[in-house]
C-alpha cells in the first residue's frame, strides 16, 4: 500500500510540474521523460507543434532552478520578447 501511495504522489507531482511549466512558458505541451538509470529528467516544450526548448536536469535540481534555466535557454534561442509583452526595454 505504501508503494502505491508514493507512486500516486510522484505522478501528481509530475503533472503539477508539467502544468506549471505549460502556464509559465505559454506552450501547448510539456513532454517529460525520466531516465531510469541516472534519474535525470528531460523536458521538451512544444508550441504550435514545434519544439521550442529541450533540456535535461539531474535529480537534485529543484524546480525553481529548472524554470530559471528553461527561461534563459528560451531567451537565448528566441531573444528577449519584453518589448512585445510590455516589459522594460533593453
Amino acid at each position: 500500500m505504501v508503494g502505491e501511495k508514493v507512486r500516486v504522489a510522484t505522478t501528481l507531482e509530475h503533472l503539477a510540474e508539467e502544468m506549471l511549466l505549460t502556464e509559465i512558458f505559454g506552450v501547448d505541451q510539456v513532454e517529460r521523460y525520466q531516465d531510469t538509470m541516472s534519474f535525470d529528467t528531460r523536458y521538451v516544450l512544444v508550441k504550435n507543434k514545434k519544439v521550442v526548448c529541450d533540456l535535461s536536469f539531474d535529480e537534485f535540481t529543484p524546480i525553481e532552478d529548472r524554470v530559471t534555466a528553461i527561461r534563459v535557454a528560451m531567451r537565448m534561442e528566441h531573444g528577449n520578447a519584453s518589448e512585445r509583452e510590455g516589459g522594460s526595454t533593453p
